[in-house]
């Protein structure tokens, strides 16, 4: 997809930014329902001890997916043209959604070796981790994608949701304490992966709007 740029000043990065928001709301939603009519009776049936949770990673790449078309879409509607998407910009958020989809089987993986199912209560606010990758990762490809003069409200939700899963990593680290068992190594590893993208993501971001 190639377009000229578009006109950028003014109010329709923060339109574009409210556009998406409620467009990755309506992702969320979709990637659910498309889970639970398609993917979940597919697999679920196939699905026993030791089984990989594929209807999980479907819908978190659903999300991804789904977000980023809410992005393109909301920007369609801002600027009143395509935004402009290159093969580079799905690199990393293509990474993180990968990742994020790791994260949540390592993690149910864990539950279930560890107490034979999965307790939100149990795993705590790491429960909500892998989605917040796909939120960065979404807002990472917002950046990539956004004429220069519109650099400002994607940055700012890049850094928000990167913060959120710094904080996220961070609430695991008095376990720690305990040590790593063999259990929890792949998922210690997926963690803190998810805390090295964050990081990037924010010294990027920040780095982007000082050059901006």
């Amino acid at each position: 997809m190639h377009t000229v740029d578009p006109p950028t000043g003014g109010a329709p990065p923060w339109v574009w930014a409210a556009l998406t928001i409620v467009g990755l709301v309506a992702a969320y939603f979709a990637a659910f329902g498309v889970a639970a009519a398609v993917v979940s009776p597919a697999l679920l049936p196939n699905t026993g001890p030791g089984a990989l949770r594929l209807d999980l990673a479907m819908f978190l790449g659903l999300i991804g997916m789904f977000g980023m078309g809410a992005v393109l879409i909301a920007g369609r509607v801002a600027f009143g043209t395509w935004l402009d998407v290159r093969g580079r910009h799905l690199i990393l958020p293509a990474a993180g959604i990968v990742l994020a989809i790791g994260v949540e089987l390592a993690l149910h993986e864990w539950a279930r070796l560890s107490i034979g199912y999965y307790d939100w209560d149990f795993i705590g606010w790491t429960a909500g981790l892998s989605f917040s990758v796909v939120l960065v990762a979404v807002a990472w490809f917002g950046v990539a994608v956004a004429p220069p003069s519109a650099q400002l409200p994607p940055r700012i939700g890049l850094v928000l949701g990167a913060v959120l899963v710094v904080l996220i990593v961070l609430s695991n680290v008095p376990a720690l304490g305990d040590g790593i068992g063999p259990n929890s190594m792949p998922l210690a590893m997926l963690v803190g992966s998810s805390a090295g993208y964050a990081i990037a993501a924010i010294v990027i971001s920040v780095r982007g709007m000082a050059a901006h």
